[in-house]
């Protein structure tokens, strides 16, 4: 599965070079921008199941997540995996935290998205699913040390200059993406960790 780094108050969805976005209306569905296929979203979850406070940031959206998205040129349900097709979220959240509102762009920031599947053995499942994760893409370097919660970590450069961590694990029958980025290339994997800590699915 392809999977988000948000900026511009955007969804930014990579799938090898392919790039493609969706924006969240606020109070209504994502409004598709060629490439993401908007219909897999699940019901809302509680914004306590994310993250509730970023030391040095701001949250500045907070809506539900789609199971699916892709890169450009899938947008038919045929076209996607039969995984994606057949898992059937029952909760979701997506959240961005940036450390300057007015320039969201170009300063740090963190994604939180929450999936809440029906149990923990699908989560366990799902989040083992090869391209699910998009940390085995080739623009992702595995960082197995800098896991949190037994789950899966990576890192890309994702703009020049500009480091990306990713963490994903299963809690519960939830799962779990962090991403942490820093333009200027300072960002510290244990601050990162840090900041992938504080997400606590209830």
């Amino acid at each position: 599965m392809a999977r988000r780094l948000i900026l511009l108050g955007a969804i930014v969805v990579a799938a090898g070079a392919a790039i493609a976005v969706a924006v969240w209306p606020r109070g209504g569905e994502p409004v598709l921008i060629p490439g993401v296929h908007p219909t897999r979203s699940a019901p809302l979850l509680r914004d306590g199941s994310g993250v509730t406070l970023v030391p040095g940031m701001t949250k500045w959206i907070s809506d539900r997540s789609p199971v699916c998205q892709f890169g450009k040129g899938i947008a038919k349900e045929a076209q996607l995996p039969s995984w994606c097709r057949e898992v059937e979220a029952t909760g979701s959240l997506f959240q961005q935290w940036t450390a300057n509102r007015k320039s969201p762009d170009s300063s740090a920031g963190a994604s939180v998205i929450v999936l809440r599947l029906e149990t923990h053995q699908q989560a366990e499942l799902l989040l083992h699913t090869p391209g699910y994760t998009g940390i085995d893409a080739h623009d992702f370097t595995p960082l197995p040390q800098a896991a949190v919660n037994g789950g899966i970590a990576g890192q890309r450069e994702v703009l020049p200059g500009m480091r990306q961590l990713r963490f994903e694990w299963v809690a519960g029958s939830h799962i779990v993406e962090v991403n942490v980025w820093r333009p200027g290339g300072r960002l510290r994997v244990d601050e990162a960790e840090s900041i992938a800590r504080l997400t606590q699915p209830a």
